[in-house]
């Protein structure tokens, strides 16, 4: 099991995603098993002999989560990126010790899914339009509906988020320049709800509204022709390999393990934009003022990337859509955000999806 929220126990303080191995549903001799992993691994183990929290919730209720085995599939060939490809390859392999499959790209549309927990969609060094048909597209779309983990990077991202795809309710910019304002309001609302005032100023005596008298006239609403212009401008002044900084929901498992942020590079065109509730926006860009961390980030990208999303998280059916605007893994070199796509590659299938576990 993991579990979804902090806990504590018998005066410990246990993190979100912290893994429980219960006796009762294990072998009689588990304990020599944990002994040998733990040797193995390096990771720390504890007894307890209470399920009751003093703060947190007890373990016997809602907050853990029976985890699920994941089978791991790439989608591999054609205008995959081999670097992004070999970089999840190399994280499967070498770090995590998940065995995985190679699916060919053209054979995606008849390749029975069913087999696998997660499925994952490298960067692209061309366009997957035209290669991943709608006859894939729908076998893809069945399988996430029954429970699959789709996790899609950069280029296969904003391929998923592409109006004319339908795999994520996510949009990239370029193609919702019209809805922007929309948008905007439901990243103000989502990062309010994030981080609530709870104060007792604000909870008991609300801030009565402000005068407006002798404000400032509201900036004139631009024309989509106005916008547009703006926008493929922008486009040109692109990051090619900015490290920026990205703000964490602390309460997702996606983020388990993870502080309030973390760098991530980001070499890429796109712009993913997103609406809560329909999604959640696990990893956001931050501010313009403080997205930049190191390289060059000109000031009409540092405006169009920031509070943009960079990981996205939204149900399907049983199954779930993970997007990252980026390669999260770049290298094996930024282990924060690797984090998070270990979290979704490990923790997705359990605690993600709906599913009935084999008794």
């Amino acid at each position: 099991y993991a579990a979804r929220k902090d806990l504590d126990v018998e005066g410990r303080d246990l993190h979100r995603g912290a893994i429980f191995i219960p006796r009762r549903a294990n072998p009689v001799d588990y304990e020599e098993t944990l002994a040998e992993v733990a040797r193995a691994s390096g990771v720390s183990m504890l007894a307890i002999s209470s399920g009751k929290g003093i703060v947190g919730p007890d373990l016997g209720g809602g907050e853990l989560r029976l985890l699920r085995q994941p089978r791991v599939a790439i989608v591999a060939a054609g205008p995959t990126s081999f670097t992004s490809m070999g970089a999840l390859w190399h994280l499967l392999d070498q770090k995590l010790g998940v065995p995985s499959s190679l699916i060919d790209i053209t054979r995606l549309g008849r390749t029975d899914l069913s087999v696998y927990s997660v499925l994952l969609l490298a960067d692209a060094g061309g366009s997957y339009s035209g290669v991943i048909g709608e006859d894939a597209i729908d076998h893809i779309k069945k399988w996430v509906r029954s429970g699959g983990t789709l996790i899609a990077m950069e280029g296969a991202a904003a391929f998923c988020a592409d109006t004319t795809v339908g795999l994520s309710s996510v949009r990239v910019r370029r193609q919702v320049l019209d809805e922007l304002a929309d948008y905007e309001e439901a990243a103000e609302r989502e990062i309010a709800a994030e981080k609530p005032d709870m104060s007792d100023v604000h909870v008991w005596d609300y801030p009565a509204q402000k005068d407006t008298a002798g404000a400032s006239e509201p900036k004139a609403k631009r024309s989509t022709e106005e916008i547009e212009k703006t926008d493929e401008l922008a486009r040109v002044f692109s990051p090619h390999g900015a490290i920026l900084r990205v703000n964490l929901d602390q309460e997702h498992w996606l983020t388990a393990g993870v502080g309030e942020r973390v760098p991530a590079l980001l070499y890429s065109t796109y712009a993913l934009l997103a609406r809560f509730p329909a999604v959640r926006t696990v990893g956001r860009f931050a501010d313009r003022e403080d997205i930049r961390v190191s390289g060059l980030l000109w000031p009409e990208a540092r405006e169009r990337l920031a509070r943009t999303a960079y990981c996205t998280r939204e149900g399907m059916g049983q199954g779930q859509v993970i997007l990252f605007a980026g390669q999260p893994n770049f290298r094996a070199y930024f282990r924060g955000a690797e984090r998070l796509l270990s979290n979704a590659i490990l923790f997705g299938p359990g605690m993600g999806t709906r599913w009935t576990p084999d008794w």
